[in-house]
Parts: C-alpha cells; sequence; structure tokens
C-alpha cells in the first residue's frame, strides 16, 4: 500500500500544513530523486477559473523572486483535474510551531528572525509582489535555521493593470494578522501592509501570543480599527526600547507613519542589538494562554477500527489506546475519543465534520491470539494517503504496536513521536485487558466497575509496565471524582500514579490522574496546577489537564487564559458534559450571555437537557431573568447538581426560601464532607439563593462559612452579580481579601510551572 503519487512523478509522503489555497505536502519528485513541497488546490477553487487564474499566477509571481529567504517555486502540474504547484522543500518547522512549541522565543532569536523575513520581504517587494499574507505558518525555518517566506499565494503584483478586479475589494488575508486597509477591503495595498504583519509576528515572537486574540474572525480583524493599538511596553520586561518602538512603528494605524521599507525595518532591527532596556520596575511578562488550534498544529481524528462486528471492544480500546499515545506529540492536536462513521458518510466528510486535517482509520481482526491490522492515514481535504500498513501481531503485542504505529502517524504528519511517549514495557504486557478497560471507560464513564476488574488483572499480571499502571491510576483517579470516594480507590490511584512516574516520568496520563487526585481528594489547588501543567507538557491533546486548569484558574479569576484552556479541552473532547458547563460559567461571569445560550443549546443538542437545564436554573438569576419551568422527572433522583438547581429555580420564582428549600440545602451539606469542594458548592448555591430572597444577613453568613471550609473561588466573589447588595460590606470585603490571598498561590504556581 503506496502512498499517493501525483502525474506518475510526486510521491506523497507527509502532510505539512493546510491554507486558504490548499494543502501541502511533503512529496519526493522521482524524476529528479529530491523531496519537494507539493501544494495542491482545494477542489472548490479548482472549479472556479478567476481562482484558479489567482493560483497560476502564485507561480508566475513567485518565481521571480531569488533571495535565500523565500522559498523557490518550481513548477505547476495536474492530476486528476487538481491543480498542484511545487516549491522547494525546507526541511525543519514553521515559526508557528516553534510558537506552539516554546512560546516567547529569546530577544536576539526574535530580531534575528524577524530581520530575516524583513530581507526576504524587501526582495519581493523590489520585484513588485506584496505577500498580503505574512503569518507565522508561512515562515519556514530549516534545520541550519534559515528562515524562509513562503505561499505568495494571495499576493499580486502592485503594477498588474487588472488586479482590481481580481481582488474586488474583498478581504484577503488571514483575520489575526490583516493591517487596517486589508480590514476594509481597500484595493490600494502596497508593501506596507506586510510591515505591519511583521509588526505582528515580531509581537508574538516577543510576547508569545497574538496581538489581537480571539476566535471570532469578524471581532479579531475589526480590533486594529477601533481597539487600541498593542504595545510590548509591560508586555516583555527584558525588550529595548528601540526594539519596542520598531513594533510600535509597524504597527500604527495608518500606514504613512509606518516604516517606509522593509529595509528600514531591518536597518531599525540591527540598531536593537545591545540597546538599553526599559525602566526599572517595568511589568513583567504576562502568563500565555492556549487557544484551541495554534498556529502550526496538525490535527487528526482516529477511527474506530472495523472489526466485522466481531470483537467491537477491542476496536474501540485500539483506538483508545492510539489516542492516549497520540495525545502525546507536541505540535499534533489529537479528537481526544475515537469516532465512527455515520451511515453514508465517507472519510473526507468525517474529517470535514470532525475539524481535523487528517484521518487514521482501517481494520482488525482477531484471530485466536493474533490480530490482523491494517490502518491508513489520510488527508482530508484532497484525500491523499499519506501512510499506510498491514501487519499481523500477537494480541500481547498490541501495546508495542501501538506505539509504533503513533510513532509513523507522527512522522506523516511532520511530528515527532516523543521518546518518553514509549517508556519501558513489560514481556507479558495484557494489551487485551487494557484495551477492554478503555472501551468501558470511554462507554460509561460514570460506571467504571468492569473496567477496574480489567485493570486489577493487568496490573496483577505486569505490576511495572508504565502503560497499564497508568491507564489503571487514571481510571481510579476518575471513578474518585465521579463515582465512589472510598479512600482506598483514592489511595490506589496516588500510588499507581506514583510509581508510573517513578518508571517514566514524562507519561501525561499518569501526570493528570495526579492531578485530578490532588484537586478532588486532597484539596491541595497548587499541587493540582503543577501536576495539570505537566500534564499539559508530556500530553498536550489530552483533555483531562486542559479541563481542570480551566476550572481552577476560573477560580483564580484568570477568566481568559481559562476559557482558552476549556476551549481546547472542548475541541479534544466535544461529548465532555463538564467542560460545557464549566465553560458556560465562566462566559455567565463574563456576561457572554449569547455564548452562554448557545452552549446551554449544544447540550441539548447533545442530549442532555438536564444539564443545560441545571445551567439555566442557576445562570438566569443572575443576569434577572426567571428560568423557566423544569419539566418534572428531568433530574435523576440523587443528583446533588439537579437537585440544588431545582432548589435555585424554586427561589428564583417565589423570591423565599421555604422551610423545604433551607431543609434541601442542609440535607446536602450534611452529606458532603465538611472542606471539600462539593460542600463548597453547596454553600455557594445557598448564598445565591439568599441573595435572590434578598436575605443580605444569611447570605453574608454563607460566605463566611465557605470561605471557612476552604472556598477558593475569587471569579466567583468577584464577579458574580447578585453580589452587588453586599459587595461594599466589611464582611464581604474581608471574606474578599482571604480568597484572593488564596487566589495568589494558585496563580504563582501557574506563572512559575509556566516559565519551567
Amino acid at each position: 500500500m503506496s502512498p499517493t503519487c501525483l502525474a506518475g512523478r510526486y510521491q506523497i509522503l507527509a502532510l505539512l500544513g493546510e491554507g486558504g489555497m490548499g494543502s501541502v505536502y511533503r512529496a519526493r519528485d522521482l524524476e529528479l530523486g529530491e523531496d519537494v513541497a507539493l501544494k495542491v488546490i482545494h477542489r472548490k477553487i479548482s472549479l472556479d477559473e478567476g481562482m484558479a487564474e489567482r493560483f497560476r499566477q502564485e507561480a508566475r509571481l513567485a518565481r521571480k523572486v531569488t533571495h535565500r529567504n523565500v522559498a523557490r517555486t518550481f513548477d505547476i502540474g495536474e492530476h486528476g483535474g487538481m491543480k498542484f504547484l511545487t516549491m522547494e522543500y525546507v526541511d525543519g518547522e514553521s515559526l508557528g510551531q516553534l510558537l506552539s512549541r516554546k512560546g516567547k522565543l529569546p530577544i536576539e532569536e526574535a530580531i534575528q528572525i524577524a530581520r530575516s523575513i524583513g530581507e526576504g520581504l524587501s526582495a519581493a517587494h523590489s520585484a513588485g509582489i506584496v505577500h498580503r499574507d505574512l503569518k507565522p505558518e508561512n515562515v519556514l525555518i530549516s534545520s541550519s535555521k534559515r528562515v524562509v517566506l513562503t505561499d505568495f499565494g494571495i499576493a499580486r503584483a502592485v503594477h498588474v493593470p487588472d488586479a482590481e478586479s481580481k481582488t474586488g475589494g474583498r478581504l484577503i488575508g488571514t483575520p489575526a494578522y490583516m493591517a487596517p486597509e486589508q480590514v476594509m477591503g481597500s484595493l490600494d495595498i502596497d508593501g506596507r501592509t506586510d510591515l505591519y504583519a511583521l509588526g505582528l509576528v515580531l509581537f508574538e515572537m516577543l510576547v508569545g501570543e497574538r496581538a489581537f486574540p480571539g476566535s471570532n474572525p469578524l471581532i479579531v480583524a475589526s480590533a486594529r480599527l477601533y481597539g487600541a493599538t498593542p504595545t510590548l511596553a509591560g508586555r516583555r520586561h527584558d525588550a529595548p526600547l528601540a526594539l519596542i518602538d520598531v513594533v510600535s512603528r509597524c504597527l500604527e494605524r495608518e500606514r504613512e507613519q509606518r516604516f517606509a521599507s522593509a529595509d528600514d525595518v531591518v536597518r531599525a532591527l540591527d540598531a536593537c542589538a545591545g540597546a538599553p532596556g526599559p525602566p526599572s520596575g517595568s511589568e513583567p511578562t504576562p502568563v500565555r494562554g492556549l487557544v484551541p488550534v495554534r498556529a502550526g498544529e496538525r490535527t487528526v481524528a482516529v477511527l474506530v477500527p472495523s472489526t466485522g462486528g466481531l470483537d467491537e471492544e477491542l476496536g474501540d480500546g485500539f483506538a483508545e489506546q492510539l489516542i492516549d499515545a497520540l495525545s502525546m506529540v507536541r505540535g499534533l492536536k489529537v479528537k481526544g475519543t475515537s469516532v465512527v462513521l455515520r451511515p453514508g458518510e465517507s472519510i473526507e466528510d468525517a474529517g470535514r465534520r470532525l475539524g481535523v486535517q487528517a484521518i487514521v482509520h482501517g481494520s482488525m481482526v482477531k484471530q485466536h491470539e493474533q490480530v490482523q491490522l491494517t490502518l491508513k492515514l489520510l488527508g482530508v481535504e484532497d484525500a491523499f494517503q499519506l501512510w499506510a500498513d498491514r501487519r499481523r501481531v500477537a494480541l500481547a503485542g498490541l501495546l508495542d504496536t501501538v506505539d509504533e504505529v503513533a510513532g509513523k502517524i507522527a512522522a506523516a504528519l511532520q511530528a515527532e513521536f516523543p521518546a518518553q511517549a514509549a517508556p519501558g514495557r513489560s514481556a507479558a504486557a495484557p494489551a487485551e485487558l487494557v484495551m477492554r478497560a478503555r472501551h468501558e471507560i470511554l462507554k460509561n464513564p460514570f460506571n467504571l466497575a468492569r473496567a477496574a476488574e480489567h485493570l486489577e488483572a493487568a496490573v496483577r499480571i505486569a505490576p511495572d509496565d508504565p502503560r497499564v499502571l497508568s491507564a489503571f491510576a487514571m481510571m481510579q483517579a476518575m471513578r474518585s471524582q465521579w463515582a465512589d470516594s472510598s479512600p482506598e480507590i483514592a489511595v490506589a490511584a496516588r500510588r499507581a500514579a506514583m510509581r508510573t512516574l517513578e518508571l517514566a516520568p514524562g507519561l501525561g496520563e499518569a501526570w493528570a490522574a495526579l492531578a485530578m487526585i490532588r484537586l478532588t481528594v486532597d484539596d491541595d489547588v497548587v499541587g493540582a496546577v503543577e501536576a495539570a501543567r505537566k500534564a499539559v507538557l508530556f500530553a498536550p491533546s489530552a483533555a483531562e489537564p486542559h479541563e481542570l486548569l480551566g476550572r481552577i484558574l476560573g477560580e483564580a479569576d484568570l477568566l481568559d487564559i481559562a476559557i482558552d484552556h476549556l476551549e481546547r479541552a472542548s475541541w479534544i473532547d466535544p461529548l465532555s458534559h463538564m467542560t460545557i458547563a464549566d465553560l458556560c460559567r465562566l462566559r455567565a461571569l463574563k456576561n457572554d450571555w449569547s455564548v452562554v445560550e448557545t452552549l446551554c443549546q449544544l447540550l441539548d443538542v447533545q442530549g442532555r437537557p438536564e444539564w443545560s437545564a441545571a445551567l439555566r436554573l442557576r445562570h438566569d438569576p443572575w443576569r434577572g431573568q426567571t428560568p423557566p419551568e423544569v419539566p418534572p422527572g428531568l433530574f435523576v433522583p440523587g443528583d446533588r447538581r439537579g437537585m440544588l438547581a431545582q432548589l435555585i429555580g424554586q427561589v428564583a420564582h417565589t423570591r423565599q426560601i421555604s422551610g423545604p428549600v433551607r431543609e434541601g440545602v442542609e440535607k446536602m451539606l450534611s452529606l458532603a464532607a465538611s472542606g471539600t469542594r462539593m460542600y463548597r458548592f453547596i454553600l455557594q448555591c445557598w448564598v445565591e439563593m439568599c441573595l435572590q430572597a434578598n436575605d443580605h444577613e444569611a447570605a453574608i453568613e454563607g460566605v463566611e462559612r465557605a470561605v471557612s471550609a476552604g472556598l477558593q473561588d475569587l471569579g466567583w466573589l468577584r464577579r458574580m452579580p447578585l453580589f452587588a447588595p453586599i459587595r461594599g460590606t466589611e464582611a464581604f470585603t474581608r471574606a474578599l481579601a482571604v480568597v484572593e490571598q488564596r487566589a495568589r498561590h494558585v496563580v504563582a504556581a501557574y506563572r512559575s510551572s509556566s516559565n519551567s
């Protein structure tokens, strides 16, 4: 099963990335025996002759530029009705991937990269070409540190007579990096547009986040017309004053105020070397948050391999184990749960539905103690086969096979499978037990009895296999959090996690399990943050640590960073109702009510009306609305969150706290261990009921009681609208000061672990 070959000459080797015009692959030129970058125009563009002409123009324009900082363009070809372009292959990574991996860059490294970009732009501008879509993904950095500009796909020659008719005043470019004149749809574009984008790229290299963050393209684009101009001042404490001035001048809203040419920018950057820094007392660099899909990341989903209906549990478990292995690959973003095709759905349609660039699919057939395994990796946009494998393996060796397959998939997606992702293993690895346990966790995460049986047996067979211990630790941590608070389960989870980390310190799943135990059992928020940050470091595509960090940082009132973590967790695992609920709460605290309603509707669509009803019952009173009546029988008996929501709803409708409401709250408090997160959550809901009933004295007493029980939720105290009548009281101010001090420890732990 060989990879796809185009025009009988170019053999597809790996997916390099996707852009507005098409997908880019690494391909082997079989005629010359060299690797090239091959860009395939999207099918929908191929059918538009005007858009296809822009694709041909890319080659004509780009070939005019010969410079070491600009990728060379070779040829145009066609295959099966698809047009493609071949370019110089740069062995390295994009600037977007570098920033995703390292965050902010050292001053000198950022200056050198920006200087090289400036020199490449100077060569292009001299040839009459404006890039118009400069961004980190279009800047390549070779293994020898050569900086190369690529993708002039939406550039145009300044003096082309019919250029105006071809652009038609449309927005051409990437919203996060557009100059103000591009946002306004101006036809009068020149090299200073690229200098604005260079300023944005330089800002991102120095700060570690975009100058104009956000996920709504229109809002992001319009921010440079109506928002404040970003500045490095106060954002990078070691930046020389001259460098701060370079960025500010590139980002001038009026292009006449920017540098006149790329050469001027290069000279200004040269003058920054050894220039004095800012005055003492400047603010330190802020913590960098995460966005759902970072620049330069590859995205992939794993379909459950077909088993012919003979052993679906094993197929589910294999897919989940493969996802767990791939989640440890930096620069690769993996959907956190395996999926199946919908009736009549193609692989390509499934990939577009899931929002990924590539899909792993295949089949596995169990035959006694062996498995016949067939797997393929397909690019979604063009259905190119990037990698394929067919093998027969012993059932006991499936865990080793997963590690090997994950490494091959990572390589085909231009990512590196880390050494810690394949730790030491047992000769008698109980692969089948682990994979059947993964199936049980996937199908019913709130009832893990069968998963526990499988993994307990697996640990008895291989007590020192890190993969087995890691799966066992996570399963026990989940049981402790959602299903069974027995001390022995928490002890087993902690012991397994710690033993795993002794054997394989780089296993993210074990760090995530430890973080869950520290938060839910130990109430050690600082320790949970430190462990969760380790989990994210070693397993960037694991949903659990992102969800946990989002919850903790939201309570510490770092709402934007918390939302970034939660949105990332939700992308990885879109069916996590707890993640959606956490997002809903933080959006409510930010008064983003349209987003709150969208999230509630999403829960309804997913068949969880009890979750959306509970969220509306609690949050509607925050914005002065009476929540809707709850249909009888919606909440399952014993669901404490659902019962609390019902009690809040009763108070919202009557504006009074009846005897049954008070008794219901006290009963739930008596069943929750004092000082636990659930105990504090019940008190928070009680305080909100008191405020709705205008019983301010009882509300203050409830706040003090929650603080005494260890309340960490600073975001709630600062932002929850119902607190308005008591916010200025002495008792509330005292309580707020205590929780602010606790939050400072959490923020310090997060920042310290972010910089380590």
